[in-house]
């Protein structure tokens, strides 16, 4: 095998970008729209992701205490409904 086919570090990594990227999308698509375009917007789960990004990014707060939050919050959701 000749190590000149492998792909530069900088391609490898855009690669990379693209699939989180395209898992993001695939996610937020079943999970906004759990039964197709065609079917109700889920606003409690946007209104969620949209806290967890604030509290991720703006508060610093820790990945699991933001996960555990959600969690809690999507069960109570769940359980009222």
């Amino acid at each position: 095998m000749d190590d000149d086919t492998e792909a530069p570090a900088h391609a490898r990594f855009n690669q990379g970008r693209l699939i989180m990227l395209v898992l993001a999308v695939f996610f937020a698509y079943h999970v906004l729209w759990p039964e197709g375009f065609d079917a109700t917007f889920e606003w409690f789960s946007a209104l969620i992701g949209a806290l967890a990004f604030i509290a991720l990014f703006k508060y610093k707060a820790g990945i699991m205490q933001v996960i555990g939050a959600c969690a809690v919050l999507g069960l109570g959701y769940s359980i009222l409904l």
